[in-house]
């Protein structure tokens, strides 16, 4: 979306990205607040999911329902990535499948380096995960400030967000559902043992 908005306004525009519109288990849930300040991410004919309510365990099995004021909007990343990258491409901006190797910023342009090439830009804008090396004066995060998550696809469908704690477990699983299936994962510390195979085997429960 930053890139659609600055070509918008008249700016010459290159995203790059290794990934494109591609498909993964986490991610695609759009809040009210963003809805609000982008409507077209509710207002479009791409298929999506609207959920009103969360229900939460508890490591003892006490539950309740939350019914929310206004629904998340969920969507498979691969449509939601492909409808910004086409709307961006629509306003104007070079949109290409490349990986950016480095970042230097010690000049009076920001210079990055894409397919072995070094170039230079007015401004830079990054959008990368916690394990990323390009921001400058950053370090990734080591393992023990991480949290590992291992996640499905569930061909079947619900109309709730359910968050469940698990007793002696310093996690929780968490399902949310898309408009044909349901994306289930299990989140525990990185240096946490704690086989995957007990943890799907409680999910169903």
């Amino acid at each position: 979306m930053c890139g659609e908005q600055l070509a918008r306004a008249g700016h010459t525009v290159n995203i790059f990205d290794e990934h494109l519109a591609w498909e993964k288990p986490c991610g695609g849930g759009l809040t009210h607040k963003a809805v609000e300040c982008f409507p077209f991410l509710l207002d479009n004919p791409y298929p999506k999911k609207l959920v009103s309510s969360i229900e939460l365990i508890s490591s003892n099995e006490q539950s309740v329902m939350l019914d929310m004021s206004h629904p998340i909007v969920i969507y498979s990343r691969t449509v939601l990535n492909g409808m910004l990258l086409n709307r961006a491409a629509e306003a104007g901006c070079r949109v290409q499948r490349s990986h950016v190797m480095s970042v230097d910023t010690s000049e009076a342009k920001p210079r990055y380096c894409v397919d072995g090439e070094w170039r230079s830009a007015d401004f830079l804008v990054l959008a990368a995960g916690a394990r990323n090396r390009l921001l400058p004066e950053t370090r990734p995060l080591e393992r023990d400030e991480l949290e590992m998550t291992q996640g499905y696809f569930v061909p079947e469908t619900c109309d709730a967000i359910t968050v469940k704690f698990l007793p002696h477990f310093e996690g929780y699983i968490w399902s949310f559902p898309r408009r044909n299936s349901i994306v289930t994962f299990c989140r525990r510390r990185e240096n946490e043992h704690f086989p995957s195979a007990p943890c799907w085997a409680r999910i169903g429960r």
